[in-house]
């Protein structure tokens, strides 16, 4: 390549990372395997901008990488300024992008071998390694969620734990089934919550789902919670004591969408489903079995 598109590519690599980095994200990203999406993004993005800043700079890869390493460390201190949350992750994934940089540019230097040539295409496998299965866990997961809805959590696979958040409970897996302990402690709504992989749930009737309480009767409230229809939030909510034994509830979408506060619910983008129970003494234990639309 030219060294006239040096400064090119560097520029949009630049204006690449910004956007990437800095730009606020539509609503419809933000969720958990698009985040992890979007981590993975920092290994091509600064492998990019290492291999434009050695085009730049006269092909010297040592001021290139320490640029890049510079860049990548500024952009996730400077990150929450901008509506957005740095951390040290996301530096290591772009210092992996930038070692994946110099690998490559050493393997195409002279002489080219074919034993040197495997030996730095496994080096940059073992790079991006890291990144590449700590998002694909998420992304296999959020595959497999959209080919089985309507259903939305049938514990089926370890992996769907990753679409649950827990607050001052535990969520373990048996048997395809989720026991969820309430525990006691400062939190005034013990609970979990699930992270909806399709949000869309126009055109679908009720939500529906099975479960069973162990021990004591004791209160659950469920929540479903999602964009209002005026642009802010909405959720709507009902509690019930439940007896210890087997049960299933439903609600009705259409009644319930008018109903949520504190604006009514865009069925378009419902973002998580959620069971808790109030704070209590003692620890609180039911199985959750399903989760689906009809």
């Amino acid at each position: 390549m030219s060294r006239s598109w040096g400064p090119l590519l560097t520029l949009l690599a630049v204006v690449l990372v910004g956007t990437l980095l800095f730009l606020p994200l539509p609503d419809y990203w933000h969720g958990r395997w698009q985040s992890k999406l979007f981590d993975l993004g920092h290994v091509p993005l600064f492998a990019a901008l290492t291999l434009g800043l050695w085009f730049t700079l006269g092909r010297r890869w040592l001021w290139s990488a320490l640029l890049a390493l510079g860049v990548a460390g500024l952009a996730e201190m400077v990150q929450d300024y901008f509506g957005r949350t740095g951390n040290w992750q996301d530096f290591v994934r772009g210092a992996l992008g930038v070692a994946v940089a110099v690998v490559l540019l050493h393997a195409c230097r002279p002489p080219r071998t074919w034993f040197r040539l495997a030996a730095d295409a496994l080096l940059m496998l073992a790079l991006a390694a890291w990144p590449l299965l700590d998002c694909g866990v998420f992304l296999l997961d959020a595959v497999e969620a959209s080919a089985a809805f309507p259903t939305l959590a049938d514990f089926g696979t370890e992996r769907q734990l990753l679409r649950w958040e827990t607050h001052q409970a535990t969520l373990t897996r048996h048997h395809a089934a989720a026991e969820i302990a309430l525990l006691p402690g400062p939190k005034e709504y013990p609970g979990v919550t699930l992270e909806t992989i399709v949000r869309d749930w126009s055109g679908r009737q009720r939500l529906c789902w099975s479960f069973r309480v162990l021990g004591e009767p004791f209160v659950l409230v469920w929540s479903v919670r999602g964009r209002g229809q005026g642009g802010g939030t909405g959720h709507f909510q009902f509690e019930k004591t439940y007896a210890p034994g087997e049960h299933q509830e439903q609600l009705n979408l259409s009644q319930l969408a008018p109903l949520a506060k504190p604006e009514a619910l865009d069925l378009h983008a419902v973002r998580t489903f959620q069971v808790f129970t109030y704070r209590s003494a003692h620890t609180r234990t039911l199985v959750l079995q399903r989760i689906w639309l009809e």
